[in-house]
């Protein structure tokens, strides 16, 4: 026997159950359980690469994804050369003991919106070696993640100047100057109508801060008129800082008349000093060369003088064969006749005669030879002496 419901027994229809109701009733259970990614958070930083001027300041910032709130949570950063770690919170608080050296003092934690997952870290001043990669890190009980983003550091230096100076075969000589940039700059001449004009030197020196100082030289002849500018160009702002100068007339160096005839006076009067001097050098060697040969043909005279008056000091007889020198002594000397005269008749009246020949014949022939000799040394000292 089928009851009736009580619904029909009133009259009443039974009330239908929305659909809602059911998906209700189906997803409740769901939402009871444990998600399987709740806590885990994705860590994002800049998405380009940070611009950071030397001596300003910088903001690195880093946020989580979803919105987690990270008031106890360990967040670092580090700059990845070397690893260095640039600071570190935890706690809610910082911990600056492991803190590299050249980052204390110049960093600070911006932690206004850390409960929405949002931080930053403001390093001042920056300095050429704060430029590179950089990773901030976010870690919980139960989950971590890093980001990692790229710091370019730059700084536009002076305006440049030129300075001019004279250069070789009557051009002058630009060199364009300036200090303070980083990293190095772009130097670039132009002259009249926008040409571009290739430098004669460049040179690029860093200074004690990492900045570098930057010299470009040109070399412009008199036929260069116009105006010449020199521009330097930052490669990482695309920033250019240039100068101009025109090129008048009176830059260029004029050479005086006066100048080249003094210059060639100057010329030759060194050549008459240099000749003057080998001739004045080759004069007193020849005297001294002179000087010598009359020293030893005056020896020489005196040697023949003496050897002539020894020889005139004894007799010579002439015998057969010629003039020869034969010393006479008291005992050969009697009733002999000297050699050489034994065949010449004898005549009892002219014997003593005939001695007295001899004699008196090697005496003369003793004293043309020694005038000879005399004379032979006087013209010889004489001439010399000319």
């Amino acid at each position: 026997m089928i009851q009736d419901s009580p619904w029909e027994d009133r009259g009443l229809r039974p009330p239908r159950m929305q659909p809602w109701n059911r998906s209700l009733r189906t997803l409740l259970p769901c939402l009871l359980l444990p998600w399987p990614g709740a806590g885990q958070f994705n860590v994002m930083g800049p998405s380009s690469p940070v611009i950071a001027k030397v001596g300003a300041e910088a903001v690195f910032s880093c946020h989580l994804n979803p919105s987690t709130d990270a008031q106890d949570m360990e967040i670092r950063w580090f700059h990845a050369k070397n690893s260095e770690l640039v600071h570190y919170y935890r706690n809610s608080q910082d911990i600056l003991e492991k803190q590299q050296p050249e980052y204390r003092g110049r960093t600070e934690f911006l932690k206004e919106q850390i409960s929405q997952g949002q931080v930053a870290l403001r390093i001042h001043p920056i300095s050429t070696s704060d430029g590179g990669d950089y990773s901030c890190s976010f870690a919980s009980s139960t989950h971590h993640s890093a980001a990692q983003f790229s710091v370019e550091v730059t700084a536009s230096g002076l305006a440049p100047r030129i300075h001019v100076e004279p250069g070789p075969s009557g051009s002058i000589k630009l060199t364009c100057m300036s200090p303070g940039w980083y990293p190095e700059p772009e130097v670039q001449w132009s002259g009249p109508g926008g040409l571009h004009l290739e430098p004669a030197s460049e040179t690029r020196t860093v200074a004690g801060d990492g900045l570098f100082h930057v010299e470009s030289s040109l070399s412009v002849g008199e036929s260069s008129r116009g105006h010449v500018s020199c521009s330097i160009r930052n490669p990482v702002l695309n920033e250019e800082k240039d100068t101009h100068m025109s090129m008048a007339g009176d830059l260029f160096p004029r050479v005086s008349p006066w100048t080249v005839v003094l210059g060639v006076l100057f010329s030759l009067l060194t050549l008459c000093l240099v000749v003057t001097g080998i001739v004045l050098l080759r004069t007193r060697k020849a005297k001294e060369k002179i000087i010598e040969e009359i020293e030893q043909r005056k020896f020489l005279g005196i040697e023949g003088l003496k050897e002539a008056r020894r020889f005139a000091s004894q007799p010579c007889f002439l015998n057969r064969s010629g003039l020869k020198e034969r010393s006479l002594s008291p005992k050969r000397s009697r009733g002999r006749h000297p050699k050489g005269l034994s065949n010449v008749p004898r005549s009892p009246g002219k014997r003593k005669s005939s001695r007295t020949w001899g004699h008196g014949q090697s005496r003369a022939l003793t004293t043309t030879l020694t005038a000879f000799l005399g004379r032979r040394l006087v013209s010889g000292s004489y001439l010399h002496g000319m």
